[in-house]
């Protein structure tokens, strides 16, 4: 029997790139892969009106560097300027907060527990080719109790508009409210699941609906 691998972690090293750049020995591991986790949630839950499509984090010995890339970079050049100022203080609170897996001798001397926070933002040119904004977009929907074959419908219109290749959507719960859950997935064009070097986008978010949690998973084979 097949068994389903995650596409994105499929192809490191081919056409994805690690999401996290920093090296420390085994016994560390741990504790900094606990941050990285805090960092998105936070990042995700205080910037969601700008449309995170990924979180790029890299660890230097003294500064942690931040890159963003975000769909409505306009939407944060109106905000107020001390906005990143105010971010970089909470988010410095909340790592300091939960340094207590970090408080080793080996960290206190790399500089490990007081880093500097810098923010690297940037806007993505055609956001629509990304599986990230398209999964966003049909929770959006399915949250609004819009029916899911026309939220499926308009997402895929949007994708073909933006010149992708392929791409197969897929909702699991109980979808328009039935009483039992199941799944259903749609395919336009090609989504080639084996070809390690088709560019492969891959997202996964869950709507909240009166009638409980759906799962939707985006497949986009990138032009």
């Amino acid at each position: 029997m097949g068994q389903k691998i995650h596409p994105l972690g499929f192809r490191l090293g081919v056409t994805q790139e690690h999401t996290a750049h920093w090296f420390v020995p085994k016994r560390e591991y741990a504790g900094l892969l606990y941050q990285d986790i805090l960092i998105r949630d936070y990042l995700n839950k205080k910037f969601s009106e700008l449309g995170i499509i990924s979180v790029q984090i890299h660890r230097q010995k003294k500064r942690l560097i931040l890159h963003l890339s975000v769909t409505r970079l306009d939407i944060l050049l109106r905000q107020p300027k001390d906005t990143l100022k105010i971010a970089r203080a909470e988010l410095k609170k909340l790592l300091t907060e939960n340094n207590s897996r970090l408080q080793t001798e080996l960290h206190q001397e790399d500089g490990y527990i007081d880093q500097a926070i810098k923010f690297q933002i940037q806007a993505v040119e055609n956001p629509d080719v990304h599986a990230q904004v398209l999964a966003s977009h049909v929770v959006q929907q399915l949250e609004t109790r819009v029916p899911f074959r026309r939220a499926v419908r308009e997402v895929i219109r949007k994708a073909e508009f933006a010149g992708v290749r392929g791409i197969k959507i897929q909702i699991s719960g109980r979808l328009n409210g039935a009483e039992i859950a199941r799944s259903e997935w749609v395919r336009k064009g090609r989504v080639p699941l084996h070809t390690l070097r088709a560019k492969i986008d891959y997202a996964l978010c869950t709507a909240k609906t009166i009638y409980g949690i759906l799962g939707v998973k985006v497949w986009v084979y990138q032009p």
